[in-house]
């Protein structure tokens, strides 16, 4: 909807398209399943190379930009133009914008050892694992990260739940006689 200062709203076409070049380490809002943005990392190889970007825009200037033209016109495309290319740079800005539980779950699943806490001697990837010794151990992530923003144990459980397609837990009874939901953590190459 295009609304304009006291003009009545009125639905238009939108053709918008951006580049944004930037220094920044967050340059786009991407986050974990990004599918919209097209991210490249530049060499620093021309980095204060005048001389190269000056025959770079004389060479435009003669007939480059005609040239240049003619060879997107006639360029057979044969890649889904529908999908971003997925790099490595989209990836470290995803990285950078995880919440609080994708952020720790990431740190898990860089090592293959991660210590998820002690139950009943299960503390890795393919363990069962209560979920107090989960909550436990993200909230120790959070105060190592200076996480300012605590989530309850419950939305925790249900956002790892869904980042990692966890099965409805078992509820077998605790030393204190309670019934504590104690999941089956995937083996890490499926969580990855």
């Amino acid at each position: 909807m295009l609304e304009r200062k006291g003009i009545d709203p009125l639905r238009i076409k939108n053709y918008m398209r951006l580049l944004v070049a930037s220094n920044e380490d967050w340059a786009v809002p991407a986050g974990a399943g990004e599918r919209r943005w097209f991210v490249c990392d530049c060499s620093d190889k021309y980095k204060e190379k005048h001389k190269f970007f000056k025959a770079l825009d004389e060479e435009m200037d003669d007939g480059g930009l005609e040239a240049m033209m003619y060879e997107l016109l006639h360029r057979k495309i044969t890649t889904n133009q529908r999908s971003a290319p997925k790099t490595t740079a989209l990836s470290d800005i995803a990285v950078k914008g995880f919440n609080p539980v994708e952020k720790w779950v990431f740190e898990a699943l860089e090592s293959p050892s991660f210590d998820f806490g002690y139950f009943h001697g299960a503390n890795r990837w393919g363990d069962e694992i209560n979920s107090n010794s989960l909550f436990l151990r993200f909230n120790e992530f959070c105060a190592r990260h200076n996480v300012r923003d605590r989530i309850s144990k419950d939305v925790f459980m249900r956002k790892l739940k869904k980042l990692l397609h966890l099965p409805n837990p078992s509820r077998p009874l605790d030393e204190n006689g309670k019934r504590t939901p104690v999941y089956q953590l995937p083996k890490i190459e499926q969580a990855r």
